[in-house]
C-alpha cells in the first residue's frame, strides 16, 4: 500500500544475509533507490520495506532487487547517502534477482 508509504513483501529467500531494495526505475542505479530492509540468509516472511513516497512520485510500477550485505554488516553500502559500493545484486546463476510490481491501489 503505498499510501502509508510501505510494501510488504510476503516471502523472500535469501542465499545471504543482503537487503531487498526497491527502485523506481529498472536501470537499478543508486539514485533510483526509494527504500530497503533487511534480510536474512534463508527464508524471510513479511519483510517491511519504508518507501521514499515523494521520490516515487507517479511510477506505475517499481523493481525489488536482492542485494548481498558484504563489508559493514547492517549498514546498507551501495551509494546510499554517499556510502560506497560494497553491497552489490546478488546473483544467481548469472541473473540478478528482480520482481517488478505495480504501484496501483488495486494491486
Amino acid at each position: 500500500d503505498l499510501n502509508s508509504g510501505v510494501i510488504v513483501a510476503d516471502s523472500v529467500t535469501a542465499p545471504q544475509d543482503g537487503w531487498v531494495v526497491v527502485y523506481k526505475n529498472p536501470n537499478l542505479t543508486s539514485a533510483e533507490i526509494v527504500g530497503y530492509a533487511p534480510v536474512h540468509q534463508g527464508v524471510n516472511t513479511d519483510i517491511k520495506v519504508t518507501l521514499n513516497t515523494a521520490k516515487i512520485g507517479e511510477a506505475p510500477t517499481l523493481w525489488a532487487v536482492l542485494h548481498a550485505d558484504n563489508d559493514v554488516k547492517g549498514v546498507f553500502e551501495w551509494g546510499w547517502k554517499g556510502e560506497p559500493y560494497n553491497d552489490p545484486p546478488m546473483a544467481v546463476n548469472g541473473h540478478e534477482i528482480v520482481a517488478a510490481f505495480g504501484t496501483a491501489a488495486d494491486e
